[in-house]
């Protein structure tokens, strides 16, 4: 495997960044992101007052080289806001049920806890839900 390494001095150390296949932090080697926006999963998503966590279905927002940040998705259409997002079911979505995707509802995890991937939602899903979100943190 061929790495494209970047030398930055940082005092009494080097940190080294390898592109495009995967991080390298000392001895600790990320490898790049299994998932992409647009990918539906099950994970554990914590409550909000971290007493627990429920296995949800999420949307992947964003992915940076060690993590991935997700939207809550839920079938309790009524809970529906002005930001959320509603999908119905599809065979490439993997979502069993018409559902919202809470926006307001962001965790940014490893993927190392996913349980699995269920689907993708299409180009035209993951552009209204990249629009609800600029309009939920007010970057309209």
């Amino acid at each position: 495997m061929q790495y494209y390494n970047t030398w930055l001095n940082t005092g009494n150390s080097s940190l080294s960044i390898a592109f495009e296949e995967e991080v390298l932090y000392g001895s600790v080697r990320f490898p790049p992101p299994a998932f992409r926006a647009g990918d539906t999963l099950e994970v554990p998503f914590p409550f909000t007052d971290l007493s627990g966590y429920k296995v949800r279905p999420v949307l992947v927002l964003a992915v940076s080289k060690t993590d991935i940040t997700v939207a809550f998705i839920s079938s309790h259409i009524s809970w529906a806001a002005y930001e959320d997002l509603i999908l119905l079911p599809s065979p490439e979505n993997g979502l069993t049920c018409i559902s919202l995707v809470r926006i307001s509802k962001l965790f940014t995890l490893s993927p190392q806890i996913v349980l699995k991937k269920i689907g993708r939602v299409g180009e035209a899903e993951l552009e209204a839900a990249k629009w609800c979100l600029k309009g939920y943190l007010g970057w309209e």
